[in-house]
């Protein structure tokens, strides 16, 4: 049951769910349109004509050929492998931004983490508090019967009229005591109705921070799977390994015209079959003349887009249970249907601004 000023607090709870939730879905819908957009390329690569498709395939191996001959690896320990180093090379723009966004990710994550330990460890406190409580007020209760007993038999030994006196003393004392014990029954049930109050509480709490806890985790699980890091300290040795391969690699190309040629001329071929994305196949150029690695590609967009899908709909998931939990607290109190009503209408024009 709630009170105005609880279910008013409970259904704005609600709607930050939903507001998370939605903030969630906008950004991975950004980093789905991508991953849909790169495997709209391969599909026009795929459906190419044979002959302009053959001449693709000819130059990526060409070029793949002639970045493999000039790429210099002084010390090949402290370098980084050919895959990792094109998928640094792939998401190079990018990485800086990533690089701060996951640390702050790994940063809140654990923050969450924490939240919610202690919010389990003083949820389970406030549960045995409530069991030794209800433990105790069974007690009193069995002392109360039995003292309840004693009196009755003394007052029945004492029912005569020599004993008037000292009944209605025994009577006396036996309803002090009943006082007593129904007193401190009534402070014991108040203080179990507290706890359970805060229970509720942390629970509904608890709720709330999961939610933060599963996305902060879905979050960090696409990003490391992303770049094939473990965190965001592999991150950053693996782009300053990879910025130190590049530096190299520029110098090796500016002495080798024949690798720009051979790249500006799979640009253009590409760019002639409509794809949108040319210059990452720079990084990919296995995938256009070897069949089992454009089937990886594949495979790996297809991963990341079945992670986006799934984060999406635990999150739509998160909105319509959120709505559900309104709509019913509504129907239970639907004096307070004008309370949530603005409440919804203001996070509403939020949504929409």
């Amino acid at each position: 049951a709630f009170d105005g000023s609880d279910l008013k607090e409970y259904v704005k709870g609600q709607c930050e769910i939903m507001e998370d939730a939605g903030r969630h879905i906008e950004m991975i819908m950004e980093e789905y349109s991508q991953v849909s957009e790169r495997f709209a390329d391969i599909e026009l690569y795929e459906n190419a004509p044979d002959n302009l498709k053959d001449q693709i395939a000819k130059q990526a191996e060409l070029v793949d050929n002639l970045a493999v001959d000039r790429r210099i690896l002084k010390n090949s320990e402290s370098k980084l492998s050919n895959n990792a180093y094109n998928r640094m090379d792939m998401y190079a723009q990018e990485l800086p931004k990533s690089f701060r966004f996951i640390q702050q990710q790994e940063t809140y994550y654990e923050t969450v983490k924490r939240d919610l330990q202690s919010l389990e460890g003083e949820r389970m406190a406030l549960r045995m508090e409530a069991k030794n409580l209800k433990k105790k007020h069974a007690a009193i209760k069995k002392a109360a019967i039995i003292v309840y007993s004693i009196f009755t038999i003394v007052m029945v030994a004492l029912d005569n009229e020599d004993e008037l006196y000292l009944f209605f003393v025994v009577t006396f004392l036996g309803a002090i005591v009943a006082v007593g014990i129904f007193a401190w029954l009534s402070i014991i049930h108040r203080q179990a109705s507290a706890v359970e109050i805060k229970i509720n509480k942390i629970t509904a709490a608890l709720n709330k921070i999961k939610i933060k806890y599963v996305n902060a985790a879905n979050v960090l699980s696409y990003e490391y799977d992303k770049y094939k890091i473990k965190s965001s300290y592999e991150l950053g040795r693996k782009f300053e390994l990879y910025l130190q391969m590049k530096e190299e690699r520029k110098h090796v190309l500016m002495m080798t015209a024949n690798l720009n040629d051979a790249e500006n001329k799979l640009l253009m071929l590409l760019k002639r079959i409509g794809i949108s994305d040319t210059v990452v196949w720079l990084s990919q150029t296995k995938g256009l003349y070897i069949r089992n690695e454009m089937v990886e590609i594949r495979h790996e967009l297809a991963a990341r887009r079945k992670k986006l899908r799934n984060q999406i709909e635990y999150n739509e998931g998160r909105i319509e249970e959120a709505k559900y939990n309104i709509r019913k607290v509504n129907k239970l109190h639907p004096e307070y249907t004008k309370e949530t009503l603005e409440i919804l209408d203001e996070y509403e024009k939020r949504s929409i601004n």
